[in-house]
């Protein structure tokens, strides 16, 4: 949110800077004429009046605040708090300097402690108290700034139910219960217990510490890391001076109850020759003895805590929620390598989908610009920027600036970004393989090619080991089969490292330095501890997430992200009442909405227009249902028990039959009555997903393995279909002689049609790429969808060649996953079924687990 140039007789003059807790511009009061800091709060007041009033109400409390080291609250105006305007650095950027002298350390804590003990009188806690937050003027005074802030903008107070610690629930605006800034926090604090003034004693002697030592106390490599120092390990206090060890030691009790009680006591705890303080002492000898005590009650605590087994940190969980009026589809949520921020995708009202980031010790989150229509970001090794698809490849820098596209490469989503610069991408041209493309931007460039020997024809879903030179890639054969193989760059030399698995591979390094296989089996996230070096798996794999959900087409990729920092976020599948249907005709009007009970994703029209076969989410699997489309009713179709999953129907030209992929490899069949028995068509141990039927009822074409088949129904062979590579979508004409299909021959996906049966030539039908296309039912004109998502339509000639008009577009069908089953067209090419909530899904909140790999203790 920007401020208008003037709030009431505020005249807004510049931007000093900006936080969780809003943007700060420098203005003038021009009633008073003096110059202020207005800080403008974030746009979740601004849409909640009853929590704006509550925090009017706290700052008018902290309003009352009159004390030299203390910045001052002027007021509320507008949805901007008015502060005392102070100028000079932080002791941040003091401490970034390096270890400051004892006594000019001690001078600057002095006035910390009297402006904590001034509040604290008054029952005012600060909770975010860090040196950030601590100015120094020209003068030398200390000014602690945004004090009790934290608690005045929270949406809740804290819970006092221990049980309801340490998992947390993080909506829009709040990140939990957790008030404060990680390496700050007390420990009850970071547990979200109640607080009290104890609290600022612990921030107090973090902070003292820093000054002393020129460098963070608690500063791990993840957000998760730091809390674990944080609430388990001891201090290491032999970078200060010993005269203000015993203080510190007071001040980082983690049990409150043995903590430094009152901060007006500090300097009793220290060495009566520091000048900087001049309290009056009652005798040095109990003072001496005391130091005794405590100094061997320190080297003792140093050697037990030396000597005793590191305990693992805690496991905590939380859940990320879409912002009012917004949902989650389900993607691929990615922590950032350090595991501090986390990127997802959010749907808005107008149904389009953006990247959102959330640092992961925040209160806010923030939308990327330029980012519409993004689906599966994946971050660079320095997570400075991210990639992501949009129709083609993209980046966007974290720090500014417009998306802009890196390649020419179509809707490629399945992108690793190895720690040498590059981005490791399957490769859609003729030959296949994977392709590389920097991340600066550039040419994609064949790197890794097929091996033909060994019958490969498909390499998918890379993810890059440590070294930025080998990777975890899904390898599919001609034979049906696939396999998750560790690969490297410029070879054709491949290790199975695990052998029939239809499922993208995602390794999950741990801070303890094991590195984890992640792959779903049944729609269970599944992990097996991985020997980086060696390439093979050692134990028994276990269950990680049951439930997890899927993305891809068709779904094989798990919906989740994990950072060597230790973060693990994954979504798991929605409810099958979230995928709608709808009716619109040629123009985007909607006509008509079925009912949520006749719900579903890749609806397929039955010949008569009666009816259409939907798949549905059914425990961790899918079922097929049919839909009465005059009567808005639904009837099961197969009965897989919640374990087995069926998807991707396809009718029989007669209507009579329903042909359909079960995800354990094979085509299946079964009448479209329900009644009789299921009809195994083929069997293969590889994801085979019919496509078209052909109108002579002999034929089905499928796809397996990034290639298309004809499935002769009368007991051959299936025959490879060469003229389509990286194909996912096709159907055969009405009249049998040709049929359309989406390929990458060039790089990206483009429609094209070829004779049937498949032979040498094909004509290019879409000019700037397009998927899934669908024949009009006299077969004179073609639907597709565009790399923006809208339905295009061309003309279409069939004779002895093919002769197509120019594409125009249609509507736009609004949903994030364009390459998925998510339309169909009426024989009459007059109106358009969509799944209104594709198969992304609808709102899927995203769980993040910190520590997630200190569970796995004894797997």
């Amino acid at each position: 949110m920007s401020p208008r140039p003037s709030l009431g007789h505020y005249h807004i003059v510049s931007k000093l800077g900006e936080g969780g807790m809003g943007a700060v511009y420098r203005a003038t009061d021009t009633k008073l004429n003096r110059d202020v800091a207005v800080k403008v709060l974030p746009d979740a007041f601004a849409a909640d009046p009853g929590r704006l009033a509550r925090f009017t109400r706290e700052a008018q409390v902290l309003a009352s605040l009159n004390h030299p080291n203390i910045a001052a609250i002027y007021g509320v105006e507008e949805g901007a708090l008015i502060l005392e305007l102070v100028e000079g650095p932080t002791i941040e950027e003091r401490i970034a300097q390096g270890p400051m002298p004892v006594d000019e350390a001690l001078a600057l804590a002095s006035q910390i402690a009297e402006a904590l003990e001034y509040a604290h009188e008054k029952s005012i806690v600060h909770r975010d108290l860090k040196p950030a937050n601590v100015k120094v003027t020209p003068e030398g005074r200390v000014k602690v700034l945004d004090f009790g802030l934290a608690k005045a903008m929270a949406e809740e107070t804290v819970s006092t139910d221990p049980t309801a610690s340490p998992t947390l629930t993080m909506r829009s605006t709040q990140a939990g219960v957790i008030l404060g800034t990680a390496g700050y926090m007390a420990p009850e604090q970071a547990r979200g217990k109640a607080v009290d003034k104890r609290a600022d004693i612990w921030s107090f002697g973090v902070v003292l510490y820093e000054l002393l030592a020129g460098r963070h106390l608690y500063a791990g490599e993840t957000v998760s890391d730091t809390l674990a120092a944080l609430l388990t390990k001891e201090p290491d206090l032999t970078a200060v001076p010993v005269k203000v060890r015993r203080l510190i030691i007071r001040c980082l009790e983690k049990d409150p109850r043995k903590r430094l009680r009152d901060i007006g006591d500090y300097a009793d705890l220290l060495d009566e020759t520091s000048a900087a303080f001049q309290r009056k002492r009652p005798s040095i000898l109990p003072w001496l003895a005391a130091t005794t005590m405590a100094v061997t009650a320190a080297l003792a605590l140093a050697a037990w805590i030396w000597l005793r087994p590191t305990p693992l940190p805690p496991v905590t969980r939380f859940q990320i929620f879409a912002p009012p009026g917004s949902t989650l589809p389900l993607g691929t949520p990615a922590p950032s390598p350090d595991g501090r921020i986390l990127a997802y995708t959010v749907r808005g009202q107008d149904r389009v989908t953006r990247i959102y980031v959330r640092a992961l010790d925040s209160t806010e989150s923030r939308v990327l610009p330029d980012t519409e229509g993004a689906i599966h970001p994946f971050w660079s090794p320095d997570g400075r920027a991210l990639a992501f698809s949009a129709g083609t490849l993209k980046r966007v820098d974290l720090a500014g600036g417009a998306a802009r596209s890196l390649a020419d490469i179509g809707p490629q989503w399945q992108g690793a970004w190895g720690q040498t610069g590059i981005i490791l991408l399957k490769n859609g041209a003729a030959g296949g393989g994977a392709a590389q493309v920097p991340g600066d931007g550039g040419t994609a460039t064949p790197t890794v090619k097929l091996d033909a020997a060994r019958g490969e024809n498909g390499i998918e879903f890379p993810f890059f080991l440590a070294d930025g030179k080998r990777f975890l890639t899904l390898v599919s054969h001609a034979d049906g089969s696939q396999n998750i193989e560790l690969a490297t760059l410029g070879s054709t030399v491949r290790k199975v490292v695990l052998p029939g698995v239809m499922s993208a591979p995602i390794l999950a390094p741990a801070p303890d330095g094991r590195n984890y296989l992640l792959y779903f089996r049944d729609a269970s996230l599944m992990a097996q501890e991985l020997d980086g070096r060696t390439g093979t798996v050692r134990g028994s794999p276990f269950v990680l997430v049951d439930g997890i959900g899927l993305v891809g087409n068709p779904p094989i990729r798990p919906a989740v992200g994990v950072s060597p920092g230790g973060v693990l976020a994954y979504q798991v599948a929605s409810a099958a009442s979230d995928y709608r249907l709808s009716w619109f005709d040629r123009s985007g009007k909607l006509l008509s909405e079925l009912p949520p009970a006749a719900g579903g994703y890749s609806p397929k029209l039955s010949p008569d227009g009666r009816l259409a076969a939907v798949s549905r989410p059914a425990g961790r699997g899918a079922d097929l249902w049919l839909v009465d489309l005059s009567r808005g009713s639904s009837t099961r179709f197969t009965f897989g028990n919640g374990g087995r999953h069926y998807g991707r129907p396809v009718w029989s030209p007669d209507g009579k039959r329903l042909a359909y992929t079960y995800a354990g490899g094979g085509i299946y069949a079964k009448d479209a009555s329900g009644s009789g028995a299921e009809q195994e068509l083929l069997k293969t141990g590889a994801v085979s997903v019919p496509l078209s039927w052909s109108p002579d009822g002999r034929q089905i074409l499928f796809w397996m393995g990034s290639k298309l088949f004809l499935l002769h129904l009368g007991g051959q062979a299936p025959l490879p279909v060469d003229v389509a590579t990286g194909a996912a979508a096709a159907q055969i004409s009405p009249d049998g002689k040709y049929f359309a299909f989406a390929s990458q021959d060039t790089g990206r996906a483009e429609v094209y049609v070829a004779p049937m049966p498949p032979g040498a030539g094909k004509w290019q039908i879409s000019i700037n790429g397009g998927a899934l296309p669908k024949w009009r039912g006299d077969g004179k004109e073609l639907f597709f969808l565009s790399p923006d998502l809208k339905i295009m339509a061309v003309d279409i000639q069939l004779g002895q060649g093919v002769t197509e008009g120019v594409p125009h577009a249609l509507f736009q069908i609004g949903t994030p996953d364009g390459f998925g089953s998510v339309y169909d067209a009426s024989s009459d090419g007059q109106r358009f079924l969509v799944a209104s909530g594709s198969f992304a899904g609808a709102d899927a909140p995203i769980t993040v687990v910190l520590n997630w790999w200190a569970g796995l203790k004894g797997k």
